[in-house]
């Protein structure tokens, strides 16, 4: 049985991969007896669809890649 905080990185991991099946049971399992966990992943999944949409609406507000500002500006406030 995996614990919440499993839960909520095989959430997250499974947005970019395929999980092993037996991952997938485990998940599901923890999903079905844990209400927050169900909760959160709902939300992830949400905010997944919004973030497509995003990308289809306006494409030119959400580019593939950063500029070299900002990524500079964001190195800078993550170094602070």
């Amino acid at each position: 049985m995996i614990g919440c905080r499993e839960s909520a990185r095989l959430i997250s991991e499974q947005r970019d991969r395929r999980l092993p099946w037996r991952t997938r049971v485990a998940l599901r399992l923890h999903l079905a007896l844990c209400k927050l966990c169900k909760v959160y992943a709902t939300q992830m999944a949400a905010l997944g669809r919004i973030s497509n949409v995003a990308g289809v609406v306006a494409p030119d507000r959400c580019p593939g890649t950063l500029s070299e500002e900002r990524k500079r500006r964001i190195k800078e406030a993550l170094d602070r």
